[in-house]
This record gives C-alpha cells, structure tokens and sequence, in this order.
C-alpha cells in the first residue's frame, strides 16, 4: 500500500488483494536472516541474581510443605501432616541458621581492628 507495509498490495471493493508471489514471500520468506545473540557492551551477559536461585526453591518448598500439611490434616492423615511439618520445618531452621551465620560473617567483617570478637555457641 502507499505506506510500503504490503508492496504491490491493491484495495478492491473494500478488500486487500495482493498478488500470489508476494503473498508466497510474505508467508514464507525465501531468504532468513541468521539470529544474532545480542550482548551487553561489556561483551558479557547479564547474570542471574544468586539469592533468587538459591533461596527462592526452598522457599517454594516451605510453602509447599504447609499447605499440604493443612490438607493432610484436613483429610485426617494426622502422622502424614506431622511428617511433612518436620521437613518443611527443618528446611526453614535450616535457611535461618545460614542467613544469621552470613549476616554474622558480615558483621565480624566491618569490626575495627583488634576489636575483640565474642565468643558464643551455635545460634
């Protein structure tokens, strides 16, 4: 049309009609392109966030774990629902222990020098 979006494209009573070999291309182009990956200008690509990978399945499986622990016990599976609060359970104090164990690391990192470090049992 005049905008050059269909060439050889014509209007005839209200309808766009266009001959077949340009309908042919159009449909099934003859000649493709190869797909180039596009990178940043640092030549890198970006990186996945490390927390998200590492916490976000645990995650998923605590919540997981409580609601199936409430439709066990909703269906009277009483031991079922008890063993599944066990896992779900241990996963989350697990997850705890190794983010206070990081945020203690930090910490202990921004300590002056010769400051005096205390020493306590595990959390």
């Amino acid at each position: 049309m005049k905008s050059g979006d269909l060439p050889g494209a014509r209007k005839i009573d209200g309808k766009l009609q266009l001959p077949l070999p340009d309908l042919a291309e159009i449909l099934e182009p003859t000649t493709c392109a190869p797909v180039v990956a596009r990178t940043s200008a640092s030549g890198s690509a970006p990186k996945p966030s490390r927390r998200r990978s590492r916490i976000g399945p645990r995650v998923a499986f605590i919540r997981a774990g409580q609601f199936w622990e409430l439709v066990t016990r909703g269906l009277g599976l009483d031991d079922l629902a008890a063993e599944l609060a066990a896992k779900w359970k241990s996963e989350r104090d697990e997850m705890r222990r190794e983010y206070a164990e990081s945020v203690a690391e930090r910490l202990a990192g921004e300590l002056p020098e010769g400051a005096e470090r205390e020493k306590r049992g595990p959390i």
